[in-house]
């Protein structure tokens, strides 16, 4: 991030798109040095992972700069989804479809959503894969009519815009009851001290507790987190274990790898075991 930061302030870009994890790297260093970017930097845009709404108002308010956020896959080739640089935009939103690209919400059996309910998100157009590479299964499971299944939970509002809830299968089924990690995420990474959040499902016995794991740029306790979850969430969303770590493990696409964070509890790998 410093070198980022470096290379910014010297070359004066006009765009910068880069993931979430550099966007709160960077807010905090500017915030530190009391300085934001340079006026050439027209607008920044955000994609590969979700992008907190408080990461996006600090962001904004340290650099003197808008950022967006967007949506895209590696099966639609790059960005299907953007808040329109020149037009209405949507903080927590993903944006509308760009030009040559339809999407919809829809449901298990595959009938559209209507506006406002969550279902899987569906993208079509000439930019999304004709299918895997020797994986007919998979193909055929994937694509249902020219749609492409994203595995993402979102939903559209009324005025054309989409908003992602989650991964269909990070999905948290406790007592009955489904939890999506990222409402959870957004309110523990809404503390002021709280720099990055991940939420996981952690079977115990036949029961599935929330595990949220967290990384911080000042104190806070497991106790005054687990407290701002209970103002703001149901009892059932809110975290039985919050764990503090020094980092979270990430793909080279800046996404939080839930796979191997779980995995790291079965070995204790790099885990700060502050449990309330």
């Amino acid at each position: 991030p410093g070198n980022l930061l470096k290379t910014i302030m010297k070359s004066h870009p006009s765009l910068i798109i880069a993931i979430p994890t550099m966007y709160v790297h960077l807010q905090v260093l500017m915030a530190r040095k009391g300085t934001g970017l340079p006026e050439s930097v027209r607008l920044c845009v955000s994609g590969a992972a979700p992008l907190p709404v408080e990461t996006i108002d600090a962001f904004e308010k340290a650099a003197g700069s808008k950022v967006l956020e967007g949506y895209g896959l590696t099966e639609t080739v790059g960005a299907c989804c953007l808040n329109p640089p020149k037009g209405k935009t949507k903080i927590g939103s993903i944006g509308i479809p760009l030009a040559g690209y339809d999407m919809k919400i829809v449901s298990e059996n595959g009938d559209k959503r209507p506006s406002g309910e969550v279902g899987e998100i569906a993208v079509k157009g000439k930019g999304v894969t004709a299918g895997y590479f020797n994986l007919p299964e998979d193909t055929k499971e994937a694509i249902k009519d020219d749609w492409f299944l994203t595995g993402d939970l979102g939903y559209q509002d009324e005025e054309g815009y989409f908003f992602v809830t989650d991964r269909k299968k990070e999905l948290i089924i406790k007592g009955g009851f489904n939890i999506s990690p990222r409402e959870v995420e957004d309110v523990l990474t809404g503390h002021p001290s709280v720099k990055e959040a991940a939420v996981i499902g952690q079977k115990i016995g036949e029961r599935e507790e929330v595990v949220a794991c967290v990384t911080t740029k000042g104190q806070v306790s497991a106790k005054e987190l687990v407290s701002q979850c209970k103002a703001s969430r149901s009892s059932f969303k809110v975290p039985d274990a919050i764990y503090f770590m020094e980092v979270l493990p990430m793909s080279l696409t800046g996404k939080v790898l839930k796979t191997e964070l779980a995995e790291g509890f079965q070995d204790e790998r790099g885990i700060k075991r502050n449990k309330t």
